[in-house]
């Protein structure tokens, strides 16, 4: 594994969720994720599922966090200061966090495409959101359609039975769709 300490990771798929590992102990990494905020993650997801960002520094988000509220994710320190934003529109992969389906168990994945500017004010930013290929925008839509009715059939089914489909879903999304922030 890449050197954990003193560095900012990204998580592959979520690519606005930031980290700072600070220790590992048996098989969990400990992670400062914002302003006072601090989680543990399994070894191996982490692993998996989390690449290095060298273009941030440790220090510098450290000091940037500090200006917002006491248990505020990096997230928003990093879309604020360190995301890149071209001033394109992009794709995105992301759950609807509309009020109205709050009831519905299985929330629709939907693919929206939009400024960073655009993004920021149409998707809440701690909701899966995945930065999918531009040029696959077709495809992405037949997958999430066909995806969006296999999960509404399965309504009945118990949550923690589904979770291992729902995240073969989600790796299979990531495997032919996602796009590198």
């Amino acid at each position: 594994m890449q050197v954990l300490f003193n560095n900012v990771f990204r998580h592959n798929r979520l690519f606005n969720y930031v980290v700072i590992p600070l220790s590992v102990k048996e098989s969990m990494v400990e992670c400062q994720v914002g302003n006072n905020l601090f989680r543990e993650l399994p070894l191996d997801f982490f692993e998996r599922d989390w690449h290095i960002d060298t273009s941030i520094s440790a220090e510098d988000l450290k000091s940037r966090i500090l200006s917002y509220d006491k248990e505020t994710p990096f997230t928003l320190a990093y879309e604020e200061y360190f995301e890149y934003d071209d001033g394109e529109k992009h794709a995105y992969i992301h759950f609807n966090d509309d009020i109205t389906e709050k009831m519905v168990r299985f929330p629709i994945w939907r693919l929206t495409v939009c400024t960073k500017a655009e993004r920021n004010n149409m998707i809440n930013p701690f909701t899966m959101i995945m930065p999918a290929k531009d040029e696959l925008i077709e495809q992405v839509k037949q997958d999430l359609d066909l995806m969006n009715e296999i999960r509404k059939s399965n309504e009945f089914i118990d949550i923690d039975d589904f979770r291992g489909f729902e995240f073969g879903l989600i790796k299979y999304l990531e495997k032919k769709y996602l796009r590198i922030v």
